[in-house]
């Protein structure tokens, strides 16, 4: 994985493009256990990235979702939070 986040990071930086790379993750549904979310490509793979971005939706809107600034290291360290509408065969946001 080390080597793919490489190869990647020099695409970006010989193109001027940024990568995004989903990880899923998958959660223990267990009031017992905290914390339960596991990424899909694993904990070596969350220490390759520098920005990490949530994505989830709102529970009253199954076409809106928010976007949270979790590790940013250039952003202000308040939280960042955007809302957009995912529609059809467009992202609108919604912020306004």
């Amino acid at each position: 994985l080390y080597c793919t986040a490489y190869r990647l990071n020099k695409i970006s930086a010989d193109f001027g493009t940024k990568v995004i790379v989903l990880n899923q993750v998958s959660d223990i549904i267990d009031d017992a256990v905290k914390n339960s979310c596991r990424p899909a490509l694993g904990l070596s793979w969350s220490n390759c990235v520098t920005t990490r971005l949530e994505i989830s939706r709102l529970p009253t809107d199954d076409h809106t979702r928010l976007v949270k600034v979790l590790k940013c290291p250039w952003a202000e360290k308040r939280a960042m939070i955007c809302r957009f509408f995912v529609g059809g065969f467009a992202i609108k946001d919604t912020s306004e």
